[in-house]
């Protein structure tokens, strides 16, 4: 019998001028959800440019990946965005790779990185 997962949850707070959205827990359909709403209202207001820390992460579930490679491609494409990834656990890296999801975004090993790559003009 499989154990189902709690939803983690998002924190989000600011870093250098840029949108930091902080994934805690399990990131899973239900909780991809909120990270979309928070991206959505950024870009609403201009902000183009974000960071993703996912030190907290524990794991992400296939349906999350899906939805959150179609925002993130939305922030590249629809709005010259740019999204960096922080504190990537080395699973996820790969997982990312094979969703083609590090297409549209950078991975950082810290924040202070993070920042940097998002003030280099892409």
């Amino acid at each position: 019998m499989s154990q189902q997962k709690n939803s983690g949850k998002v924190n989000v707070s600011e870093k250098s001028g840029f949108p930091v959205i902080s994934i805690v827990g399990y990131f899973d359909d239900v909780l991809v959800k909120d990270v979309i709403r928070y991206v959505e209202d950024f870009l609403k207001c201009g902000k183009i440019s974000m960071i993703v820390d996912f030190s907290e992460c524990v794991a992400i579930n296939s349906l999350a990946v899906g939805e959150f490679y179609f925002l993130v491609m939305k922030v590249a494409e629809d709005f010259q965005g740019n999204c960096v990834f922080t504190n990537v656990p080395s699973v996820m890296i790969r997982i990312f790779e094979l969703a083609t999801i590090s297409q549209y975004a950078k991975i950082a090993s810290n924040m202070d990185e993070a920042i940097s790559l998002l003030k280099i003009p892409s």
